[in-house]
């Protein structure tokens, strides 16, 4: 009895592992890789109703983003003629404007702006979300995206007084530059977000062995703890600051997470006494 026993543990151990690998495959959400189970009939027929199941949810999952593919573009076209329309009026096309004319125009002009950027963002996660490489690579360097990431937010950066200090190091990686460029700009975007007026950026870089690491910190508000488990997931939007005029998408710190993981790095969310501490690493070119 007891030899039987133990043959049919060893007949069912297997077939039971290979089963709860692919449920943890569909709760993972990958869909592509066909769940196979061997063993008696019974757990052969689960395994081919969990293929089923896999099925179904890849089915719904490509409905879900050629829908937000179709919804954003559809969005983009518009947008785009109501920011052009704007710049007309602003340029006086349409003949001069008075003090309280001009200040609907640029409250137009900058939500049209606004919106056109989180469309853009849900695209750019949608893509994100079919590939499993960055589509470009080539010699990055990291110092000249940080650079023009700052340059790009000075305007913002000197009407709320927030100082940036960065210690940067002549280091480069293998990527795609846009990808890569987004990912700067999500960081300092969202330092920036959380940020208190007359606040301070601290961004520097470090070479450990071949990575290369680069940490952000802002003094803002911080991450509470109920919140971090949560941080990467897409659309979750933790607590606007008070000094906030734009809640954002949810996406960029997602979006952030997927293209540092196709680069073959990691991010995470440190401990800090005051604000948000990220740390990216990345592996560095080849020599």
């Amino acid at each position: 009895a007891l030899l039987i026993a133990v043959i049919f543990s060893l007949l069912i151990s297997g077939p039971l592992r290979h089963l709860g690998s692919a449920i943890r495959q569909l709760g993972a959400g990958e869909f592509n890789s066909p769940i196979e189970v061997n063993g008696p009939q019974d757990i052969r027929e689960l395994g081919e109703q969990l293929d089923w199941l896999r099925q179904q949810l890849a089915a719904l999952n490509e409905q879900k983003m050629q829908f937000l593919h179709h919804v954003s573009h559809e969005l983009k076209t518009p947008l785009t003629t109501i920011r052009e329309g704007a710049g007309l009026l602003q340029d006086g096309i349409a003949g001069d404007l008075n003090i309280e004319q001009k200040e609907v125009v640029q409250i137009l002009h900058d939500n049209s702006l606004q919106l056109q950027s989180q469309v853009e963002s849900l695209l750019d996660f949608n893509l994100a979300l079919t590939q499993e490489q960055p589509p470009e690579q080539q010699a990055v360097s990291i110092p000249d995206l940080i650079t023009a990431a700052v340059n790009k937010q000075q305007l913002i950066l000197q009407s709320r007084r927030i100082g940036i200090q960065t210690r940067l190091v002549p280091l480069s990686v293998n990527g795609d530059t846009r990808q890569l460029q987004t990912v700067i700009d999500n960081l300092l975007s969202n330092a920036i977000k959380f940020s208190p007026d007359r606040g301070k950026i601290d961004i520097r870089m470090t070479r450990q062995n071949q990575q290369l690491q680069l940490d952000v910190i802002d003094e803002g508000i911080g991450v509470p703890e109920e919140d971090r488990s949560r941080l990467f997931e897409p659309f979750f939007q933790g607590k606007t600051p008070s000094n906030s005029p734009v809640s954002g998408t949810g996406l960029g710190l997602s979006l952030v997470n997927r293209y540092i993981h196709m680069h073959g790095g990691s991010i995470r969310l440190l401990d800090s006494s005051k604000g948000a501490h990220f740390q990216i690493t990345l592996p560095l070119c080849s020599l």
